[in-house]
């Protein structure tokens, strides 16, 4: 019997040692540590094929090339949506301790957290507001020269230097940014306190630079959810969940952001004007019926997809309501109904109006609503349609709880009726004790004309 020993292999080569973890307190860190909540909320904002790539990122320091800004790049949606991943991240911890509700009678105070703050600071350093603005004031001073120096050479066609940022460039900054803030906007639950660090992200240069080109606020909507009509139920049911948490998201926020900073977003409680008219003076009979014309029909397993929507609805408009319906009682019912005929409503330009008064629905025409007259007897509507749909009245076909709509839904939308009329009630007492002249002036609402 052999006594050789087997021969010893050589020692292959040592394993690759494991990636250290980042300090504690590190964007990195945090990224790894997320909350399964606040993942779900990154994930759908950054999109799972592009988590890796976000995950093994440095963050984001704001530093730019004026260069940079080229019609053709692609890389702002990535940036700013890797921006915006990394405040709520940051944020989700304190988030965490805080509640909010769209139904709680005094809604919170706005605070701008240093996560906000930060990312603002990020955002404003990408910014091209100033060489925009650098650039109208050089080709003002041309304009001016040109006045008095008849032998002014330069062409007005002359190319910018090198380094100046055109305004198609200046578009694609403005148009990325808030198409991104908008996806973030419909990521974030309308009841997550992450939406306070929205409200908070105050992009002051970047606004500025919106209303330079444009004249106006950011501009950007969210397509709602379209009525349910028949496809496969499924991918159908996914889509439309995804489409009500979004729309319902959006809403909430601007309802909020006005709430907190009626300068910024007064104008777009006109749309909320719709959102509500769309909840409340549309038939249910309409809009629930199955295929036999029939609500609740046996069998029809489409049914809770059109009460979905329906349920959407609603609760964009309880939320409008509840949150900023003393303004729009003030501003899009009694200022109409009192100062229009005087030229000193705040409302009286064509477009307002048409908003306000074409976007009118089949329940509230055939219970005598007109486009013209009175706005008062539009609320007294929206409040007796609340009470309906709030109703447990089993005997009643037209309640709430024959339509389908579920135990919370019906109890906010008793509650919006109920505030409904603490709104009005205090608005007029406010009128009459302080006369229309004082209250405009003291919530900055005066007619410029």
């Amino acid at each position: 019997m052999s006594t050789e020993s087997a021969p010893v292999s050589a020692p292959g080569p040592a394993p690759a040692p494991a990636p250290a973890e980042p300090a504690v307190g590190s964007a990195q860190y945090a990224r790894l540590h997320m909350d399964a909540d606040t993942k779900a909320v990154v994930t759908k904002l950054i999109d799972k094929e592009h988590m890796a790539e976000f995950l093994a990122s440095d963050p984001d320091k704001g530093e730019h090339n004026p260069q940079d800004y080229n019609y053709k790049t692609t890389t702002f949606p990535k940036r700013f949506s890797f921006i915006f991943a990394d405040m709520l991240i940051a944020a989700a911890p304190l988030a965490a301790q805080r509640t909010i509700s769209a139904t709680a009678p005094v809604q919170p105070g706005l605070e701008i957290s240093a996560t906000a703050a930060a990312t603002a600071t990020l955002i404003d350093k990408m910014c091209p507001y100033e060489a925009y603005a650098a650039k109208r004031l050089a080709e003002a001073e041309k304009d001016e020269d040109r006045k008095y120096d008849e032998d002014n050479d330069k062409s007005e066609d002359e190319d910018d230097e090198d380094g100046d940022v055109d305004d198609t460039d200046v578009e694609v900054f403005v148009y990325y940014l808030w198409n991104v803030f908008l996806d973030v906007v419909r990521a974030v639950p309308y009841d997550s306190p992450l939406q306070y660090e929205l409200l908070g992200s105050d992009l002051e240069k970047a606004v500025t630079l919106t209303q330079a080109l444009h004249g106006a606020n950011p501009y950007v909507h969210p397509k709602k959810p379209a009525e349910y009509s028949p496809e496969a139920l499924d991918s159908k049911r996914r889509w439309l969940e995804s489409c009500v948490q979004e729309w319902t998201s959006f809403s909430t926020f601007k309802a909020r952001e006005i709430l907190t900073d009626p300068s910024r977003s007064l104008c777009w409680m006109r749309f909320g004007i719709v959102d509500i008219a769309e909840g409340l003076e549309r038939s249910p009979a309409k809009l629930l019926a199955g295929p036999g014309g029939q609500i609740n029909e046996p069998g029809d397993a489409e049914a809770p997809l059109r009460v979905l929507c329906f349920s959407n609805s609603l609760r964009v408009a309880c939320h409008w309501l509840l949150l900023v319906g003393r303004a729009i009682y003030r501003l899009a019912i009694r200022d109409i109904d009192d100062n229009l005929d005087k030229g000193t409503a705040f409302w009286d330009d064509e477009v307002s109006l048409r908003i306000i008064r074409h976007n009118m629905y089949d329940l509230y025409y055939e219970n005598g609503g007109t486009k013209e007259g009175k706005r008062g007897p539009r609320w007294l509507f929206w409040k007796r349609r609340l009470e309906t749909l709030g109703s447990n009245n089993e005997n009643d076909p037209n309640s709430g709880i024959r339509l389908g709509l579920d135990d919370e839904l019906r109890a906010i939308a008793r509650l919006t009726a109920e505030r409904m009329g603490e709104h009005k009630a205090g608005m007029d007492a406010e009128i009459a004790e302080k006369g229309w002249a004082n209250v405009k002036k003291e919530y900055g609402e005066e007619n410029e004309e």
